[in-house]
């Protein structure tokens, strides 16, 4: 099996089987793009190497072929990271034409767990950002504006034996006046 390509190993026992790139569509749940892409061993068309690795599974299965070697033969010949691939696909000489903006949805979802968990702390961390800014804005800009503490100093100068005590309730009344 290893001296095959695998589109053409995929290819000819969807044909012994007389059964059609559609058919096979339906039946696996996989779009119809991809398994001509599979079958032509073009894995750049699809989204990521999870992706081609479960496609290849799933299609293995579907045809009675034992998927691990086919995934083995992927590996082998294609390497265990396809690494990344440029945003746009007619970017960075890639020779695709501007016709393949659809892939670019593809692209622009998160495919692994990874990716997902690393778009969620951003958010996560956007959302925490904003949210100290506005607290920063209405502690500092709408509370003090509203705030009017008025300190009667009047009896400080005034000789009497209370000062102390009247300056500490003119503090905390102003203090209240604050929490409010």
């Amino acid at each position: 099996m290893d001296e095959q390509p695998i589109g053409n190993l995929l290819r000819e026992k969807r044909a012994s089987l007389g059964l059609s790139i559609d058919q096979v569509a339906g039946a696996t749940h996989i779009p119809s793009q991809f398994l001509e892409a599979l079958e032509n061993e073009e894995f750049d068309v699809i989204p990521g190497e999870g992706y081609v690795k479960g496609f290849l599974r799933t299609y293995g299965d579907y045809l009675e072929l034992d998927p691990d070697p086919i995934i083995d033969m992927y590996n082998t010949r294609h390497g265990n990271g396809m690494g990344p691939r440029p945003l746009f696909p007619w970017s960075h000489g890639s020779g695709a034409s501007k016709d393949s903006i659809a892939r670019l949805r593809w692209r622009l979802l998160p495919t692994t767990a990874t990716e997902r968990r690393e778009n969620l702390i951003v958010w996560v961390l956007i959302c925490a950002t904003l949210v100290a800014i506005w607290a920063l804005y209405y502690y500092l800009v709408v509370r003090v504006a509203n705030l009017s503490i008025e300190i009667d100093t009047s009896s400080l100068f005034d000789g009497s034996r209370c000062v102390a005590r009247h300056a500490a309730a003119s503090l905390i009344a102003a203090a209240r006046s604050m929490l409010c």
